[in-house]
């Protein structure tokens, strides 16, 4: 059972990775810091507001992971 836990909280960050290295990549964010940071705020529904992105496709993308 406690196997299976850590694997389910390791894809999740998982995601989070691929979402802030998706944002790196289309230049969205200006560092790694931020991006994994919205990443992680918009995947878990948290909110954000203090990073916004620039681009309306990647705004249209993380509207989707929300």
């Amino acid at each position: 059972m406690l196997r299976m836990i850590w694997w389910l909280v390791l894809l999740h960050l998982a995601e989070i990775a691929i979402g802030g290295c998706f944002h790196l990549w289309r230049g969205c964010l200006p560092s790694a810091e931020a991006a994994f940071y919205f990443s992680g705020a918009t995947y878990t529904t948290l909110g954000y507001g203090d990073v916004v992105l620039s681009q309306s496709v990647a705004t249209a993308w993380s509207g989707s992971r929300a």
